[in-house]
This record gives C-alpha cells, sequence and structure tokens, in this order.
C-alpha cells in the first residue's frame, strides 16, 4: 500500500513539474515501483476472486478491451502534451507509478488468470516467459530503430510501433536463445 501511494505521489509529481519526477532515478533502482507490482501480485488471486463474484467473463475481457483503448490514448496524450521529456515523447517506462496503469495491469492479470489454458497454449505461454528478460535488455535497442522508422506520434503510430518492437525483441530473444550460451545470456 505505502509503495503504491509512494507511486501516485511521484505521478501526480510529474503532472504538476510537468516532465517525469522519475528520471532521477535509473528503472532498475525504482524500488517503490518494484515492490508496488510485487506485492500486487501477491494480491492477484484475491483480486480475482473478488472480480469473479462480481464480474461474468465475457463482461471482465469487455472491460479490458474498453479500459486498453482508454490507456492508449491517455498515456499518448500525457506522453506528448502533458508530461514531456527534453527527446520529446515520453517514455513508457514512466508511466509505471500511474494509478491508471495500476488498475489496468491488475484488471489484464486477473482477467488471464481467470482462463483455463489448454496444456499447449500454456507451453506457449512458458516458453514467451523464459524470454521476458532476453526482451527487456534487447528491447531499448530496437526501440532506438523503430523510433525513428515508425514514430509514436499518433495513437496508431504508438500502437504499431509497440508491437514491432515487440515482436523484432521476443524474435531476436529466442535466436539468441538458441544460439550455444545464449540461454546463459537472457536467463532470469
Amino acid at each position: 500500500m505505502i509503495c503504491g501511494v509512494i507511486s501516485i505521489v511521484i505521478q501526480v509529481a510529474s503532472f504538476l513539474y510537468g516532465e517525469p519526477v522519475q528520471k532521477h532515478v535509473i528503472q532498475t533502482f525504482r524500488i517503490w515501483t518494484w515492490l508496488f507490482y510485487f506485492l500486487l501480485g501477491a494480491e492477484m488471486k484475491t483480486l480475482k476472486v473478488w472480480i469473479s463474484a462480481h464480474i461474468s467473463v465475457v463482461s471482465h475481457f469487455l472491460l479490458c478491451i474498453g479500459v486498453t483503448i482508454i490507456i492508449i490514448a491517455f498515456e499518448n496524450y500525457v506522453g506528448c502534451k502533458k508530461i514531456l521529456e527534453i527527446t520529446g515523447a515520453l517514455h513508457a517506462e514512466y508511466f509505471y507509478d500511474s494509478p491508471c496503469e495500476m488498475f489496468w495491469i491488475a484488471l489484464i492479470f486477473s482477467f488471464l488468470l481467470r482462463i483455463d489454458f489448454s496444456g499447449s497454449v500454456s507451453k506457449y505461454i512458458t516458453g514467451l516467459a523464459s524470454l521476458t528478460m532476453g526482451i527487456y535488455i534487447v528491447h531499448p535497442l530496437i526501440l532506438r530503430i523503430t523510433v525513428k522508422i515508425i514514430g509514436n506520434t499518433s495513437i496508431f503510430r504508438s500502437i504499431v510501433y509497440w508491437l514491432v518492437t515487440t515482436l523484432c525483441a521476443v524474435v531476436i530473444t529466442w535466436i539468441i536463445k538458441k544460439l550455444p550460451f545464449g540461454e546463459c545470456l537472457i536467463k532470469i
């Protein structure tokens, strides 16, 4: 709870200041954010039970889609007009402390916990999950290229930019994992 309050205060301060307050602490040392999401993960089962008792799966899915569209529009607007970096549009990492982002992530994960995945789908999810550290390491390099080619000046471009960056990061990380000693480089 305290970590969530700290995150929200930092996000509000960023709005008031007009630039991300978090930029003064590198992402890996933003302990308040890491702890908040770690503790949120610990509460996901309880949250899922509460949501399951109050919202149908279809309503939950539609809510996820609606909130996703709103989040994309909101963060695109805020990142281009309200909270700015010297280099231009705001990076996604500065939204992790946003209460809107926290709600969205909790909503999506609680929805995913409600789905009973088959064995083959679980196999793909597990395979993709094993690439996450590599994706985290590789994606900043890909971002530098995709932002120049695609840009992120509109909602449509931001979505394409995200999709292309994610797909490229997954493919490159998968290739690295297949190389000798590559798995050691991307293992969590």
